[in-house]
């Protein structure tokens, strides 16, 4: 599914300023892999409580745009966590970054958009 962005909602959030979404889109995508390393980490390690903390903070930057199936990736990697089910966190890191490379193109577009 391709991710739905509320572009009304994301605009307002930042104030209908280009510059400033396209600096929250590069800060996103350039700490992207750190988010999902931390993931991995705590996967290898068997530990839930902090595969759980660090999809939180994942599902925190997500929140920021706007995009419905993107955050509810996201969430469902947390509560992968929250419940001690890492055996599903495989699948869900796949669904959570099979929507990230969709949101990017769909954010530029609407950078791309408010420049012109």
């Amino acid at each position: 599914m391709v991710c739905e962005v509320n572009t009304s909602e994301l605009l307002d959030r930042i104030g209908h300023d280009a510059e400033l979404l396209q600096e929250v889109i590069e800060l996103f995508f350039s700490e992207y892999l750190t988010h999902i390393e931390k993931i991995r980490a705590a996967l290898a390690e068997n530990d839930a409580e902090k595969l759980a903390k660090a999809a939180h903070t994942l599902k925190g930057s997500v929140s920021n745009f706007a995009c419905s199936s993107a955050y509810e990736a996201v969430l469902q990697l947390e509560q992968t966590g929250k419940h001690n089910q890492l055996d599903q966190t495989e699948q869900a890191i796949q669904k959570v970054n099979e929507e990230v490379s969709q949101l990017r193109p769909v954010l530029e577009s609407i950078v791309k958009d408010l420049r012109s």
